[in-house]
C-alpha cells in the first residue's frame, strides 16, 4: 500500500510539474515583432504584412512589423540572432541576409543555420529587370547592347550590397559583359521614385514591388528571371526564352526564430503559419504580388531547411563564378 500510495503521490507531482511547464511556457502571452530587415515597400515586407496579419487573428496577439534596414538586411538579422529565445521576437527570413551574406560580407555576427529557428517558407518571388521609360532598351539583347555602347551610363539598382538581388546582376554582367552600373538602395521599393524620374536607369528586383509601375506605365519590365512567365505578367518573356538559357533569380520570404526558442512556442507558431497559407484571402493576396507560394513541404520546417541549404550552396557558385570577395 505505501509503494501504491507513493507511486500516486510520485504521478501527482509529476502532472503538477506538467501543468506549471505548460503554464511557464504559456505563448504568446503579449504583442509581438517581427523585423523585416529591409525598408518599407519591397516584396518582403509586403509579404510580411501579409502574412503577419493571418498570424496574429491564429495567435491571438497583435503582431507589429519591425522595419530595421542596413548593411544588406544583416543588421536587422543579427538583431533578432541575439534576441531573447522567447518566441515574441521574429526574424522575416530573406535571401539576402540568410543566403548571400554569409559568403560575401566579412565578419558578420551570425550563422545563416545555427542561429536561427527556421520556421517556413511563405513565398518564393522571381526577380525582373525593370527600365524607365526613357531607356530606349525594349528587351534584354537591346539593354546589353546599349550597356556596352554607352560604358558607365546604364544604371541598375537593387536592393542594397550583399542584397538578394545583387548577385544575380553581378552574374547577368559577368555572362554577358553587359557592364551595367550597380547603384544599391536601402531596399527594393526606395528605388522606386528614381527609376520614374529617371535618376537611375532601372533596377533588377522582385517582381512584387514594381508590378503597378509596369501595370500603370510608368515603367516597364523587360524580362522575368524564372523557368516560366510569370501568371501576374504573362505579357512579359523569360531570361531564357530572350536567349540567356538557363538564367533564374527568385528571392523568398519564411519566418524564423532566434535560436533555442521553446519548441512549444515554435510548434504553435509553426501551425499557425500553415493554417494562415491556407486562408484563401491570404492566399490571392499573396498570389497578387507575383510569386508562388511556397509548396506544403516548404511551409515546415522539413521542407524549409534544406530549400536554405540548397539556395546557400547555388549562390555560392555564383559568388565563385562572379568572382566576389568578402568585405
Amino acid at each position: 500500500m505505501r509503494s501504491i500510495h507513493r507511486r500516486g503521490i510520485m504521478a501527482g507531482l509529476a502532472a503538477a510539474g506538467t501543468l506549471a511547464a505548460n503554464r511557464a511556457w504559456a505563448w504568446p502571452d503579449r504583442a509581438m515583432r517581427i523585423v523585416m530587415p529591409f525598408a518599407p515597400g519591397g516584396n518582403g515586407d509586403l509579404t510580411i504584412r501579409i502574412a503577419a496579419a493571418g498570424l496574429a487573428e491564429w495567435l491571438g496577439q497583435p503582431m507589429v512589423v519591425d522595419n530595421r534596414p542596413g548593411a544588406g538586411g544583416s543588421i536587422g538579422t543579427a538583431e533578432i540572432a541575439r534576441a531573447r529565445p522567447d518566441g515574441h521576437s521574429l526574424l522575416g527570413a530573406t535571401a539576402g541576409p540568410l543566403v548571400i551574406n554569409p559568403l560575401v560580407q566579412a565578419n558578420l555576427s551570425y550563422h545563416p543555420l545555427r542561429d536561427f529557428a527556421h520556421v517556413g517558407l511563405i513565398s518564393r518571388m522571381p526577380m525582373v529587370i525593370i527600365l524607365g521609360n526613357a531607356v530606349p532598351a525594349r528587351s534584354l539583347a537591346e539593354l546589353v547592347a546599349l550597356s556596352k555602347a554607352q560604358p558607365g551610363r546604364i544604371s541598375i539598382a537593387t536592393s542594397g550590397i550583399g542584397g538578394a538581388n545583387h548577385l544575380p546582376l553581378e552574374l547577368f554582367n559577368a555572362a554577358t559583359g553587359a557592364g551595367l552600373m550597380h547603384v544599391p538602395y536601402r531596399g527594393g521599393g526606395a528605388a522606386i521614385p528614381d527609376i520614374v524620374a529617371g535618376t537611375v536607369s532601372g533596377a533588377l528586383t522582385e517582381l512584387s514591388g514594381v508590378l503597378d509601375l509596369h501595370r500603370t506605365g510608368r515603367a516597364r519590365i523587360i524580362a522575368v528571371a524564372a523557368p516560366e512567365r510569370s501568371a501576374a505578367l504573362p505579357e512579359v518573356p523569360t531570361f531564357i526564352e530572350t536567349g540567356f538559357g538557363g538564367f533564374t533569380a527568385e528571392a523568398f520570404v519564411g519566418v524564423s526564430a532566434p535560436a533555442g526558442t521553446p519548441a512549444p512556442a515554435l510548434a504553435r507558431l509553426q501551425e499557425a503559419l500553415v493554417a494562415t497559407l491556407a486562408d484563401a484571402t491570404i492566399q490571392a493576396r499573396l498570389l497578387a504580388l507575383g510569386g508562388a507560394l511556397a509548396t506544403p513541404a516548404q511551409q515546415r520546417p522539413e521542407g524549409f531547411i534544406p530549400y536554405l541549404e540548397a539556395e546557400i550552396a547555388k549562390a555560392r557558385r555564383g559568388v565563385e563564378i562572379a568572382g566576389l570577395k568578402p568585405e
